[in-house]
């Protein structure tokens, strides 16, 4: 019996792939754990259809994270802080004061794509923000 696979089944194949099968395991496996369905040329046109919107959606993402990442690479923010008489802050510097800031400046990002450590003195950081499709923008954190 051909049917098309609705997930990934250990031992069998992936999601949206067409695979023989016996009757028995689609019947009594596959069918009632919603695992796969029949393969027949409406549900095989309808995967089709459904894969290559998903492939358009993927693109527009892709372009729009890199769009993001192309904006705020190299950038540089200036935060002013309260400090003693050594440099040391009053109130360290979160990934959440980066985030407010990042957000008030129209950066679309969540604040655990962000990745530094927290800073506690007067200086110079680099701060990486590791975006959606494996894509980095390196930002510059400059504390006064």
């Amino acid at each position: 019996m051909k049917v098309i696979l609705l997930q990934d089944v250990k031992n069998v194949g992936d999601r949206g792939e067409i695979k023989n099968v016996s009757d028995g395991y689609f019947r009594n496996f596959l069918l009632p754990k919603k695992l796969a369905e029949v393969a027949t040329e409406k549900t095989i046109s309808d995967i089709k259809k459904q894969d290559f919107k998903n492939a358009i959606k993927a693109e527009k993402d892709l372009l729009r994270t890199e769009k993001i990442a192309e904006k705020l690479d190299g950038q540089e923010f200036i935060i002013k802080a309260k400090t003693n008489e050594q440099g040391k802050l009053y109130a360290a510097i979160s990934k959440q004061d980066v985030f407010k800031l990042l957000n008030k400046k129209k950066f679309k990002i969540k604040e655990e794509q962000i990745n530094m450590v927290i800073i506690k003195e007067t200086g110079e950081y680099d701060i990486v923000i590791i975006l959606n499709h494996g894509l980095e923008a390196r930002i510059k954190i400059i504390v006064e």
